[in-house]
């Protein structure tokens, strides 16, 4: 794996982090616990399907187009949670959505990488 486009895909988690942090610092003035919070905390909380795919790629070594595919799959995931925030929000205040995050992403870095594999290994028996 090269670093350059681990770090490309791991940006995804960081963007996502930042708009975080800029929407929270719109509403109350910025301290060291609320930027601990909301971007070491956050970062983690969100690149952790990638990190976690990271490891499996590495195990695994997988060709190309699967090792990317599992960074896409978590990167759809982490986006499709975090677009729920353009709707109407949860009247308890409480970010519940985020507890679809893992899991999803989970199904999907299993479901897409293999879908790609499968395709990539019906190509080169119809070549």
């Amino acid at each position: 794996m090269k670093a350059t486009i681990v770090v490309a895909h791991f940006s995804v988690p960081a963007l996502i982090t930042a708009s975080t942090f800029a929407a929270a610092a719109s509403r109350e003035p910025v301290r060291t616990e609320m930027f601990v919070a909301y971007v070491l905390w956050g970062f983690l909380f969100y690149a952790a399907p990638h990190i976690l795919w990271t490891v499996i790629a590495a195990v695994g070594k997988f060709s190309a187009p699967v090792w990317h595919s599992g960074y896409i799959a978590s990167s759809i995931a982490l986006v499709a949670v975090a677009a729920f925030w353009l709707g109407p929000g949860d009247s308890s205040g409480l970010p519940i959505q985020w507890m679809l995050y893992w899991p999803l992403a989970i199904v999907l870095m299993a479901v897409l990488p293999s879908v790609v594999s499968l395709l990539l290994k019906r190509r080169q028996v119809n070549v």
